[in-house]
């Protein structure tokens, strides 16, 4: 592949000057003879030609890549759009992800704060990771990276929405008060520990990968597992939300029933925008059901992840791809990573979404204050 040639351009300059080196010197003390070439001589020019064929087969790229200089001709402007369309959607998620966490901070009393901070911090290293890829050189097309920092850019993107899930799916369990398994389990720690611990497995696999591509297989192992892991929770969640749902819809019925019965009996709440006795819809089951959409693009996210691990485009084969397929798969999965990394930023922003929320009930002026946080909080 072109790729890997450009790279490799140094040891085929150094093999080519050193047998040139060796022949000369062969020729110049035999006096022109080749007969009186000895047999040391030839086994010592094929080890060199043996050592320089195995440190290409180490450099070489694990994931197979297009011919890149004939797919940029193909491609043609459509190879800019691709790479600065991702790099300006990433770089999007980074504001976003940056603006949430100092809101985040400003807050008090919000008890669920190192969960939505947590959420936010993995979003942005998301956001950065892509966008400094995306900018600086995609796909590691001009060999700017080394092999094992390129695999990272590339693979970083499971473990941070993988692990995001998890945390969002935690914080919704703690806030609904839902107990299937031990508290302990969904602690912050405990949490930040999973996330310290995927992160350590990603980034060993690329950079032992990135110096040994004989063992490239541990990418593929790490992606399945992240995929796995991440369709567990994701599965999880989809079985758990009408639970989930009826019982935050419950107890804001209940809420509500608290909050009218304080005030004259037998009054009827008007059901128009803007009348006093408008309810404002919740904001835990709106998180719920923006979560529950975040489920579903996790599965489509994995599917796309599961079928460039067995096509060509993974490290199952050293087929080249064709040039638009490669460009038409590499940009709907980006495109779908975006979008669930929106979403999960989304429901991360729920805590600002809910402060101070008020509920008007009774008659003229009468008005009851009610605080998501404190009635039915996030959490």
């Amino acid at each position: 592949m072109t790729q890997q040639k450009n790279s490799l351009s140094s040891w085929d300059k150094f093999g080519h000057l050193y047998l040139i080196f060796t022949m000369t010197m062969v020729w110049a003390t035999t006096g022109g003879r080749t007969d009186s070439v000895s047999y040391d001589t030839v086994q010592n020019t094929s080890t060199t030609a043996a050592v320089i064929n195995a440190t290409k087969e180490d450099e070489a790229f694990a994931e197979p890549v297009p011919d890149w200089d004939d797919a940029k001709v193909k491609w043609g402007v459509a190879w800019e759009i691709h790479i600065y369309t991702l790099a300006v959607l990433f770089t999007i998620i980074v504001i976003f992800a940056i603006v949430n966490i100092i809101r985040l901070s400003r807050l008090k009393y919000l008890q669920s704060k190192p969960y939505f901070i947590t959420l936010n911090v993995l979003m942005l290293i998301l956001g950065v990771a892509r966008s400094i890829y995306m900018y600086s050189d995609a796909y590691n097309s001009n060999n700017l990276f080394p092999n094992g920092l390129a695999y990272f850019f590339m693979s970083v993107a499971l473990p941070c929405l993988t692990t995001a899930f998890f945390v969002l799916f935690a914080t919704l369990l703690k806030a609904s008060q839902m107990k299937i398994a031990s508290p302990k389990i969904f602690s912050i720690r405990v949490l930040i520990g999973i996330t310290v611990v995927n992160f350590l497995i990603s980034a060993s696999a690329d950079i032992i990968t990135g110096f040994y591509s004989q063992v490239k297989y541990l990418l593929l192992v790490c992606q399945g597992t992240f995929v796995l892991l991440g369709s567990i929770s994701a599965a999880a969640y989809i079985l758990l939300f009408r639970r989930l749902y009826t019982m935050t819809v419950t107890n804001r019925k209940e809420v509500i029933r608290m909050s009218i019965s304080n005030n004259r009996p037998g009054r009827k709440k008007a059901a128009y925008r803007g009348s006093v006795h408008y309810i404002p819809p919740p904001r835990m089951g709106v998180a719920l059901k923006i979560t529950l959409a975040a489920a579903i693009e996790f599965f489509i996210t994995a599917a796309l992840n599961i079928y460039g691990m067995v096509s060509e485009f993974g490290v199952l084969t050293n087929e080249t791809p064709e040039a638009w397929k490669w460009w038409s798969y590499q940009l709907g999965t980006r495109l779908c990573e975006w979008s669930l990394a929106m979403t999960i930023l989304f429901v991360a922003s729920q805590p600002f979404r809910s402060q101070s929320r008020r509920i008007s009930m009774s008659r003229g002026s009468v008005m009851t204050t009610m605080s998501e946080d404190e009635k039915n909080p996030l959490p």
